[in-house]
């Protein structure tokens, strides 16, 4: 009992999130319960209950979590980068993500909720925010101002992304590797930009010649 009052609730609610987000780096959503992580950090399993509704719910409190480390990488990957090379610093930075922390990133699209249950909002934003940064990648690069062409095109190379991404690091897929994966995004990055260029009649940038980014 004199463990619990050495937290005040929104610091036990952040331990239990990182302490969730470490089983699940470690040993993958399959190994993550109530149980286990109330073990770790020495509280009941009901406590966790208190603070959130059902596992679900911590499940999504550490995606959020996930999303921030993904939008923060996304955003230092194209600062001072020359506008024409953020979509790639972008692309690759992502890719990277996925690679250094396969399990985290693997649990946005691995956690499946009843149909019926309400996404929260913050983790519909996180979400959003992770295709806004593709976003302000593509309109430096591109110079338009059509913003629903621009939100289109950041959701294409979102979804486009994630699907290389998931090839480079699923065990399930037809595994590629990391060579491969660049040499995918490079081609994807190539032919985005000149459907830029020939929409917007403006001079096609060749991304893959823009700087490295590991």
């Amino acid at each position: 009992m004199g463990r619990r009052s050495t937290h005040k609730p929104e610091d036990l609610k952040d331990l239990v999130i990182r302490t969730a987000l470490s089983v699940i780096e470690q040993e993958g959503i399959g190994g993550l319960s109530a149980r286990t992580v109330a073990g770790q950090i020495g509280y009941s399993p009901g406590t966790l209950y208190n603070l959130f509704r059902n596992l679900d719910a911590l499940v999504f409190h550490v995606e959020v979590r996930i999303l921030d480390d993904l939008v923060t990488k996304l955003m230092t990957a194209q600062t001072g980068v020359a506008p024409e090379a953020r979509l790639r610093c972008v692309a690759l930075a992502y890719l990277g993500f996925a690679e250094d922390r396969p399990r985290a990133w693997s649990l946005l699209f691995e956690h499946f909720v009843d149909s019926s249950a309400a996404v929260p909002s913050n983790y519909t934003e996180r979400l959003e925010l992770v295709v806004k940064v593709i976003e302000h990648a593509i309109r430096s690069g591109s110079g338009s101002e059509d913003n629903e062409a621009l939100q289109r095109s950041a959701r294409l190379a979102f979804c486009t992304l994630t699907g290389i991404a998931a090839m480079a690091v699923s065990p399930k897929l037809v595994r590629i590797g990391r060579d491969d994966a660049q040499r995918l995004i490079d081609q994807f990055l190539r032919d985005h930009m000149r459907g830029w260029a020939a929409a917007h009649d403006a001079p096609s940038h060749h991304p893959q010649d823009g700087p490295q980014h590991n």
